[in-house]
């Protein structure tokens, strides 16, 4: 059990490192271009509640009546994900309501 704990700390500490610093050759998925690697790090990111802020949004999931969260990332992007459907949007808003409005529709 411990040795299994200590594996998945290594492994949580290596995704936060690669979401911080961006992807290395060694990193890379085989045949994955930049656009890839860059899905797979918001995806990374959006599981980790330790690095970064997720505010409710008052806006309901259209697939399951479950509020959605949203994260401010910078020059008006935010990202916007359901935790029961594990979706995650990228949406470009004015603010973290319009975002998550415009991110339900999407679903």
């Amino acid at each position: 059990m411990p040795n299994q704990l200590a594996k998945s700390m290594h492994e949580i500490a290596k995704q936060n490192r690669i979401a911080q610093r961006g992807p290395t050759n060694a990193d890379r998925i085989p045949g994955a271009c930049d656009v890839d690697m860059a899905a797979h790090r918001v995806f990374m990111a959006a599981e980790g509640r330790e690095c970064i802020c997720w505010r409710p949004s008052g806006v309901e999931c259209k697939t399951c009546d479950t509020e959605l969260e949203t994260c401010y990332c910078e020059e008006r992007l935010y990202m916007v994900r359901c935790q029961k459907c594990e979706k995650v949007v990228l949406v470009k808003s004015s603010g973290p309501q319009f975002a998550a409005e415009e991110a339900g529709h999407a679903q």
